[in-house]
């Protein structure tokens, strides 16, 4: 008698979006820790628009498999082979029961469905949901000139307002109220340093779309990065914010200060914060810019220039 094949259930995927700085990378860490996530075995997939892979490292180390895509966005034809070798290693090695997305913030959302499109990735892969992470002190300032953040809540199916803590009630009222004008399907959660409440994930319910991916990388917003075995000039970084102004759109990484030791720095923004320094970033000085309406020869000039004489 001839034993059928068994077929093996298709593994999930969590998609987590949203603007630069919203908090993404903590999310993550709280869905990792979830016991129904850790028991699931996931698989990471982080992609960074910038060259240099930061919040990979800012993860928890695990059995995990994890993979960067590095250099565009996640929806952009630019990394889809970078993705399709990740979800075929991922199906092939038959061990994740979970796999967890995080895309860059200036990343205009389409379906993952493209991707997923092949023969063998359509029969491993099914798409759980988007969950696409809302600044509430920052989202209302960019969203008016920048439409990846508006698209990114437009095509989510479910929206975490994250930092609430950091707004004024009325503020995340109002906030709330536009982004059910945005996406009025989406169930909404309020939340601080990324905590879920129970029972929001299982609520979720993906819904499809039909998008091609992008052909380039989102208009008008570029990267670049700073690696350097040398000390950066506090004076001269800070010049270099101020001549940037709002076209600063997120700033992280490590920096080993001329004036003192080697710090892990973020911009979100405009606000400057800084911690101990990230482990696993070479060499000394490393860190990323994301910026908007700036030749990107110019921003790597104006990079360099933050460095102190020898």
């Amino acid at each position: 008698m001839r034993t059928l094949p068994v077929e093996r259930p298709s593994i999930p995927v969590l998609l987590v979006t949203g603007y630069l700085g919203a908090g993404k990378t903590t999310l993550l860490n709280r869905l990792l820790a979830l016991p129904e996530i850790a028991r699931a075995a996931p698989a990471l997939i982080v992609n960074e628009f910038g060259p240099i892979g930061i919040d990979a490292r800012l993860l928890p180390p695990g059995p995990h498999a994890r993979y960067e895509i590095n250099n565009g966005s996640l929806f952009c034809a630019c990394t889809k082979p970078q993705l399709l070798l990740a979800l075929r290693e991922i199906a092939a090695a038959r061990r994740a029961g979970i796999v967890l997305i995080e895309s860059t913030g200036v990343a205009e959302t389409r379906n993952l469905q493209g991707p997923l499109a092949l023969p063998e990735l359509t029969a491993a892969f099914c798409i759980r949901a988007n969950i696409c992470l809302v600044d509430a002190v920052s989202f209302i300032k960019v969203a008016p000139y920048l439409r990846v953040a508006i698209e990114q809540v437009r095509r989510a199916d479910g929206l975490v307002v994250n930092k609430c803590d950091l707004a004024a009630p009325a503020e995340v009222e109002t906030l709330c109220d536009v982004l059910r004008e945005i996406n009025p399907g989406a169930p909404q959660v309020r939340t601080t340093h990324g905590a879920l409440p129970d029972g929001f994930l299982a609520g979720l319910r993906h819904t499809p779309g039909g998008d091609a991916p992008d052909s380039g990388p989102p208009g008008d917003i570029v990267a670049a990065a700073l690696r350097s075995p040398r000390a950066v000039d506090r004076e001269r970084f800070e010049a270099l914010r101020r001549d940037l102004g709002t076209r600063l759109l997120r700033l992280k990484g490590n920096i080993a200060w001329r004036d003192g030791p080697t710090r892990y720095v973020e911009v979100v923004g405009g606000i400057l914060t800084e911690r101990e320094e990230c482990e696993g970033l070479y060499p000394r000085t490393a860190f990323t810019v994301i910026a908007w309406k700036t030749p990107r020869e110019a921003l790597q000039r104006a990079l360099d220039a933050t460095l102190a004489a020898e």
